[in-house]
């Protein structure tokens, strides 16, 4: 049996990917309207993955009996926003992100729930990935500036496979 408070929490992840995803998706539109086609086809990309990270954790309640709660998600802002404060933004997503798995991890740890230190564990090694690849996007954005400098960084951004 899972533990209440393990329960509890991961159903909070649950909504933290949605809602991850979801801004994700809203960044994709973003991108759309400003023809950055690269940009929306990465964070489109970004938004399924995200989702899937809360199809995980969905996929590991129900396994064990237990029906996810599903919470309400913020509505979000559809103001344009520059290449470089969507990726500033998510750099901080992926810094909560990696903070909150982090603190699934250590609850499992202390309440000795090996399963859900495991599935902590692969999302956690993902999100080494994530985090230094957004990090990464954003400092290049800074380097190439406004103008030209969007539309190469656009351009690498569709390369994603």
């Amino acid at each position: 049996m899972i533990d209440k408070r393990l329960i509890e929490i991961l159903n909070e992840q649950c909504k933290n990917e949605l809602t991850n995803s979801y801004r994700y998706k809203n960044f994709s539109g973003i991108a759309d309207v400003m023809s950055l086609t690269g940009t929306c086809s990465w964070f489109d990309k970004q938004a399924d993955e995200e989702h899937s990270h809360f199809n995980r954790i969905y996929k590991f309640l129900t396994d064990k009996n237990i029906v996810p709660k599903l919470q309400t998600i913020e509505e979000l802002s559809n103001e344009k926003l520059t290449l470089l404060e969507m990726f500033e933004e998510t750099v901080k997503f992926e810094i909560g992100t990696t903070a909150a798995l982090q603190k699934i991890f250590d609850l499992a740890v202390m309440l000795k729930d090996g399963q859900v230190q495991e599935m902590m564990l692969f999302m956690l090694r993902e999100q080494i990935e994530e985090s230094y690849t957004a990090t990464t996007i954003r400092d290049r954005i800074k380097i190439a500036g406004t103008g030209s400098g969007v539309i190469l960084i656009d351009q690498e951004l569709s390369k994603r496979i």
